[in-house]
């Protein structure tokens, strides 16, 4: 046994999340349906899958320090994936894990080729199999990972460099896992994967869209929603329609873009103007239909065809206990049965709702229902155990106080306060609690469904309160002192003073010493027992010691310390100290078990350590880090059986762990009835009230039953004799069915006999039809075999003809050809010519040089040998070049005759074309009457706008007007504000000598009230009596009507019984056998009717049924008689007391004066109130400097919203003249 203890012992304590409560709303797609109808969604550092059915939990946690961002699953619902990113090194990584075991089988990094290392959106290719990632902005890549065994990626640029920053937004093709689609502000694009990289397809102009949500609605169309409530369909890269989604109710792919604009051009003009325009969010499209988010309104369409599509369920989440903004729907999931869809809001909360309503035409207007319990919207700062019952208290910043129960973990209330809540603490008892607020420390009832003050105490800003364990005692820490109030007496036993500042707060086991913490870091004992005497004191100037702790035995205390130490005081003395792992980040709170065997601490950073206990063994003080928050915990409690720990986080978190290992652990509870009280507080009034309701039911459902027993009685006899009437019916009409059934066989004999006649008749005149087409059909073969001799010879004669025609040509194409040689012949002839004439003109010139030279020869002989060989020269070249024009000129005709052929098929050729281009400007004339036709439309629009500009600016100065309006009448307020002032001080003077009277005359009010109590209860008493009576009546009524019934079954069998003696009396005569058969058969006839026998007996009973009743009511007439006569002697003597009659009248005005004056009161009281919540003075006690300082701050607060009108005016004008820019613009480009 000793062993097992030991190695019991050895064991660490380990903590098992049981229940989760919280929901991340920073997590983008933060809720899913999986294949098994569970809801997957982030809470704190973990992913939580939880069935809401059998309420049960799984739990993926993620690392340290990792936060998640994007949460996506996969079409088939077995995959999900996850983008992290790295805290302390800010790297993203894309986990995929699997749904089934909550087990991660893949790591994908960002490509080095994307500038920015972050995932901006994602989602699951058609198939499972690969992931399409699109980094953020600027700059953004699209990359799709594949998940086979290459595991290849292809990335590309998916937005303009021109236009970084609006890439945001990305869906996979629900076929095709290579296209994807990308939209943004102010940017919409289809791509395609290829080899290289990624293409864009289609020309979608989506300059001018600012796309807020997307989703493929088939293969072929995609549909987008604007930031102006507007739904976009794209088909085939082209915008197809364009919806409004104000009073959309049904849609009609299948329109022209034209005839839907024409219709609802001028209708979405006016709703824009007379209603609110929200973005549209979360388009999510399933095999029924599509449904999308509008702030917190979910529109869901069915799918009446391929085309056609109509909205079936408008779904509304109930703007309850905090502001509109809080409730605006992120994000949407649906089922895969398509019955069901989820919704989370801007707040932590996830709503459910029936997708779509049964057998319904027209649209359901339904609400969202909480799944699961309603949550904390902010941080939770508080949590208080009570030990008697299985509750737990959590106060948060966002004004609300939850009651937990653990057993059954419920909600059980809720209650909303206006101030802000710092601390909150649970009677052992479960009956009370106290609540510290800003300005106020109050003691509350926990009645059924709300919280009723009991006693408030002037301490404000309390920083800790706390029961005593036995629960007679209240110690509050306010600002330099700590309280302690006796619970029971609401007295203040005593003030403990030493501290600047209190931090923690705990209680000996006993109750006889309390231990503190204060910000200028001490921790002193004191001794409660002996009025507040300090036994033991640490001072460490420097440190806070942010959570303290006692040992059962009071023999040392446990702390932790904003410098992340663990330290054991006993004595005024430090005996030893452990330092956290995360010493970075202080240890905030600490919780320890009533056997000091366990002990837990957290961080601000989420970490939760378990620590070893005790401190002297081996490993004692050891921290052991179980991560699960993400953020600072802000509380630590245990149960009172040490079996359960509570959390609370600032992430408004809250988790109910288990505590394992805790054999030899824990200290028994003495009685087992501790922890499992389930009392409650109930006031007297309701408690009657609800009593009586009870007896008031009981009494009617078992006058019901017996009614309702009767009524069976009476409708079972009916149905017998109706049944009876139905089953002779029902042989007749067999009878009679049978003779029209022989009936209908005769004649159906006789229409067979004529069908024959005629179809003999038709046989043979279709007979003689069909010889006279035969002859028919011979004539016209003879006429076109005719025809087709005459067409034959038609034909020869055009051949023949054609053939001539031919030969023409040819002839002519021979004529055109010699006609051209002709025509060259005669150029040559003129160059041969020309170059004949050079030829002579160069001789000539060589006789005159020859001449000339003669004549020079004197002069310079050895001159004219150098001319003569130039001449030569020159000759000699002037020849070659004209052999060479020749060869060029004999070139130049073969080439024309070859540009001859092909001049003549550019000339076919240029007919074609001509025909063509007449087509084109067919085509031109066409578009341009069409373009006309825009500009008309455009001008028509410009009008429109013109209207709305003129008519913005209407509303622009009655805005003016409005705002003018609003300062007369603040102005008007403030007159308002001295005269009520001056009213109050009056009226205070008016009521302190009234208050004086209204004390008096309540003592004879309390009196006469006692007096109006006991006649109201007579009355109560006698109203019981009458409806009693009422209720006998009426069954005595019934009973009456059912003996008439019998009395007239009685007389008709009596009648029937004297007819029958009547005939056997003339057999008396006759024979005495055959009056015995009579008899005898008389009597088997009506002595075995056993409704006879039940009359009888029935007679009886009722004789002497209504004897006794009449015993009965005559007693009650004497009582009444004797009771009326002593009422008589009573009122002649009240009658002849004048005294008492005066005091009766005088009591009556009296009671009117005072409920006229409770009246005013009452108006008083409020009017003060308003004017005090107007200038913020709602303490008791206020000086009038701090009075001054609020009203001046009331000033100042109307002066900024007069500012903030002021921005909103110049911002709308900004519009104004931005709208008259582009107006000017369009203008500009219909010119």
């Amino acid at each position: 046994m000793r062993q097992d203890k030991q190695v019991a012992m050895n064991k660490s304590v380990g903590l098992l999340p049981k229940r989760v409560f919280g929901l991340r709303t920073d997590v983008i797609g933060n809720v899913h349906f999986t294949l098994g109808q569970d809801v997957v969604y982030p809470v704190a550092g973990a992913v939580v899958v939880q069935d809401f059915i059998t309420n049960e939990q799984k739990h993926l946690r993620f690392e340290e320090n990792i936060k998640p961002e994007i949460i996506v699953i996969s079409p088939n619902l077995k995959l999900l994936a996850v983008s992290e990113v790295d805290v302390i090194s800010e790297k993203a990584v894309i986990n995929i894990y699997e749904l089934e075991k909550l087990k991660k089988i893949k790591t994908l990094n960002l490509p080095p080729e994307c500038p920015v290392q972050n995932v901006g959106n994602m989602c699951f290719t058609c198939d499972s199999k690969g992931l399409a990632m699109l980094s953020q902005e600027p700059d953004a890549f699209i990359t799709i990972y594949t998940f086979d065994k290459s595991d290849g990626t292809v990335t590309g640029r998916a937005s303009n460099k021109n236009y970084p920053g609006r890439a945001t937004l990305v869906q996979c093709n629900p076929s095709d896992a290579s296209i994807v689609t990308i939209g943004g502000e102010n940017m919409l694009k289809i791509m395609n994967k290829t080899e290289k990289g990624f293409g864009q397809l289609g020309t979608i102009k989506g300059e001018n869209i600012v796309v807020t949500s997307l989703t493929w609605l088939t293969a072929e169309i995609i549909i987008a929603g604007s930031a102006e409530m507007e739904l976009y369909f794209i088909e085939g890269g082209e915008l197809k329609v364009k919806y409004n989604t104000m009073d959309l109710e049904f849609i009609d792919l299948a329109l022209t873009p034209d005839e839907k604009n024409s219709k609802s051009e001028l209708s979405t003009i006016a709703t824009l103007l007379a209603k609110k325009v929200y973005p549209i969010k979360c388009l999510t499209t399933f095999p029924l239909g599509f449904a999308f988010a509008t702030s917190n309104m979910c529109h869901v369409f069915r799918r009446l065809s391929a085309l056609k599509f109509q909205k079936k369920t408008l779904l509304t989440v109930p703007v309850t206990l905090f502001e509109e903004a809080l409730y605006v729907i992120k994000d949407i999931a649906i089922n895969d049965q398509q019955d069901t869809i989820v919704a989370t809001t801007e707040h932590s909360q996830i709503f459910i709702g029936q997708l779509f309503a049964p057998e319904n035409m027209n649209v359901v207007q339904t609400e969202f229902k909480y799944l699961g319990e309603p949550l904390h919207v902010d941080s939770i700062i508080d949590l208080s155990v009570c030990s008697w019952k299985p509750i737990a208290m959590t106060a948060s910043k966002d004004h609300t106080v939850r009651i937990w129960n653990y057993n059954t973990m419920k909600v059980e209330l809720i209650k909303k306060f206006l101030i802000d809540i710092r601390v909150v603490a649970l009677h052992p008892s479960g009956i009370f609690a106290a609540i510290g607020f800003v300005n106020v420390l109050r003691l509350f009832q926990i009645q059924l469904n709300d919280l009723k003050i009991s006693k408030s105490f002037n301490y404000p800003m309390c920083s800790v309160i706390k029961f005593s364990h036995r629960g007679h005692l209240l110690a509050a820490g306010c600002e330099k002192i700590i309280a302690i109030i006796c619970v029971f007496t609401f007295e203040t036993v005593m003030t403990l003073k030493g501290h600047n500042g209190i931090l923690s707060l705990a209680w000996s086991m006993y109750d006889r010493f309390i231990v503190s913490s204060g910000k200028e870091g001490s921790v002193y004992e004191w001794n409660v027992s002996n009025n507040g005497e300090r036994v033991n004191e640490l001072v460490q100037k420097g440190t806070h010691y942010n959570a303290i702790a006692v040992s059962s035995d009071q023999s040392y205390i446990v702390a932790v310390t904003h410098s992340a130490y663990l330290r054991e005081i006993s004595k005024s003395q430090m005996i030893r100290e452990y330092r956290a792992p995360d010493n970075e980040s202080s240890l905030t709170t600490l919780a320890f078990a009533r056997s000091d065997q366990i002990m837990f601490a957290a961080n601000e950073r989420g970490s939760l350590y378990n620590i070893k206990m005790p401190f002297l063994e081996s490993g004692g003080g050891s921290f052991n880090n179980n991560h699960f928050y993400h953020k600072a915990i802000n509380r630590l409690c245990m149960t009172h059986d040490d079996k359960l720990l509570v959390s609370v986080g600032k992430d408004g978190t809250l988790v109910f762990w288990t505590i394992t290992n805790i054999e030899n652990r824990v200290t028994e509870v003495i009685d087992a009835e501790i922890g499992s009280c389930e009392d409650i507080l109930i006031s007297r009034g309701e408690l009657t009230a609800k009593i009586d309701k009870i007896s008031l039911l009981e009494m009617r459902i078992n006058e019901q039953i017996d009614e309702f027993s009767y009524e069976k009685f009476q409708s079972e006899s009916s149905y017998k004799d109706q049944i009876k009437g139905i089953h002779e019916k029902y042989g007749n009409e067999l009878e009679h069915l049978k003779k029209e059934n022989e009936t209908l066989k005769v004649i159906h004999t006789e229409q067979l006999n004529e069908v024959t006649e005629a179809i003999t008749k038709s046989n043979e005149r279709h007979q003689r039809e069909v010889d006279e087409l035969e002859s028919n059909f011979n004539q016209k073969i003879i006429l076109e075999f005719d025809n087709q001799k005459i067409l034959i010879q038609q034909m020869q004669e055009m051949k023949e003809n054609y053939e001539q025609k031919l030969s023409k040509s040819n002839c002519i194409l021979h004529d055109t050809k010699d006609n051209l040689e002709r025509k060259f012949k005669k150029q040559l002839d003129e160059k041969q010519d020309f170059v004949d004439g050079l030829s002579k003109k160069i001789k000539e010139k060589e006789k005159e040089f020859e001449e000339y030279c003669r004549q020079e020869i004197l002069t310079s002989f050895h001159f004219v040998y150098i001319v003569i060989e130039i001449d030569d020269r020159n000759m000699v070249e002037s020849q070659l070049s004209y052999e060479k024009r020749l060869k060029d000129s004999e070139e130049i005709i073969t080439r024309w005759r070859g540009d001859a052929g092909v001049l003549k098929k550019k000339n076919s050729n240029m007919t074609k074309e001509c025909e063509e281009l007449r087509k084109e400007i067919e085509l031109l004339r066409s578009q341009q009457s069409r373009f006309q036709d825009t500009i008309m439309q455009n001008q028509k629009q410009l009008d429109e706008l013109r209207i709305e500009r003129n008519q913005r600016d209407v509303t622009i100065k009655e805005k003016e007007k409005h705002m003018m309006e609003m300062m007369k009448q603040s102005q008007e307020l403030e007159t308002n504000k001295q005269i009520l002032t001056t009213k109050m001080n009056e009226l205070r003077n008016e009521i302190e000598p009234r208050e004086v009277e209204i004390r008096e005359k309540k003592e004879r009010i309390f009196e006469m009230e006692r007096e109006i109590k006991l006649l109201q209860q007579q009355q109560l008493n006698s109203g019981l009596k009458i409806s009693q009576l009422r209720d006998k009546l009426l069954g005595s009524d019934k009973e009456l009507k059912v003996e008439k019934t019998r009395s007239k079954n009685v007389r008709d069998q009596l009648t029937k019984i004297c007819s029958d003696i009547h005939k056997i009396s003339s057999f008396i005569q006759q024979s005495p056998e055959k009056l015995k058969e009579q008899v005898t058969a008389l009597f088997h006839r009506y002595g075995s009717d056993a409704e006879l026998q039940k009359t009888l007996l029935l007679d009886v009973e009722v004789q002497n049924e209504f004897a006794r009743q009449r015993e009965y009511y005559e007693k009650l007439l004497t009582k009444q008689s004797s009771s009326k006569i002593s009422g008589g002697r009573s009122k002649k003597l009240s009658g002849s007391d004048h005294d008492t009659l005066k005091l009766l009248r005088e009591n009556v005005t009296l009671i009117t004066e005072l409920n006229r004056l409770r009246t005013k009161l009452n108006d008083v009281e409020k009017e003060n109130d308003k004017m005090k919540s107007i200038l913020g003075l709602t303490t008791r006690h206020m000086l009038p400097s701090v009075a001054r300082q609020k009203l001046d701050k009331a000033a100042i607060e109307k002066e900024e919203i007069h500012e903030n009108y002021r921005e909103i005016i110049e911002k709308l004008e900004e519009k104004l003249e931005k709208v008259i820019a582009e107006n000017e613009s369009l203008r500009s480009k219909a010119d």
